[in-house]
C-alpha cells in the first residue's frame, strides 16, 4: 500500500469527492471544504493530508487538522472508496497519521464520527479510540 500526500492538484478531486459523501455532512445542504481551503491545507507544514491513489485516481484519503501550540489534532475527514474498504486501508492511515502525530510532538486526537456510522466507529476503537460523549453538531456559514 503506497499512502502518499495530496499534492496541491489533488484539491480538485477532493472537494468533489467530499461533496458527495454523506458522512461529511453535517446539515441540510451539502457542504465540504472549497478548493482553495483544500489547497492551502495541503501546502501546510503543519497538518496532514494524505492519500491512496489507484491508477492515479484518489480511492482513499484523510485530512488531519494540527494546532501545535495546543498539542492537538482533529481527524476532519477520512474516506475509503466502497470498493476499497475492509482490507485495512484505514488502519494503515491511522498509523501513519499517529506516527507522524508523535515526531510533531502532538499529544491529543479526536475526531467525530456519525451516530449511525458504525463501520467508522468500530475502526476507530480497533484503533484504541474512546468514545465519548454525544453532541449535536451547531454550524454557521460566515462565506
Amino acid at each position: 500500500m503506497n499512502i502518499e500526500n495530496l499534492k496541491k492538484e489533488d484539491a480538485s478531486e477532493i472537494h468533489k469527492i467530499g461533496l458527495r459523501v454523506n458522512e461529511f455532512q453535517t446539515s441540510e445542504k451539502p457542504l465540504f471544504w472549497s478548493k482553495d481551503v483544500l489547497e492551502a491545507w495541503i501546502e501546510s507544514k503543519n497538518d496532514i493530508t494524505i492519500c491512496l491513489k489507484e491508477k492515479e485516481e484518489i480511492v482513499a484519503f484523510a485530512l488531519v487538522a494540527v494546532h501545535l501550540p495546543t498539542s492537538k489534532a482533529t481527524f476532519e475527514n477520512m474516506w475509503v472508496a466502497p470498493e476499497h474498504r475492509a482490507k485495512g486501508v484505514s488502519q494503515e492511515f491511522i498509523k501513519k497519521i499517529i506516527e507522524e502525530l508523535k515526531n510533531k510532538n502532538i499529544g491529543y486526537v479526536a475526531g467525530m464520527v456519525g451516530l449511525q456510522n458504525t463501520a467508522s466507529q468500530a475502526m476507530l476503537t480497533a484503533a484504541g479510540f474512546q468514545k465519548g460523549k454525544e453532541f449535536y453538531w451547531f454550524d454557521k456559514t460566515l462565506k
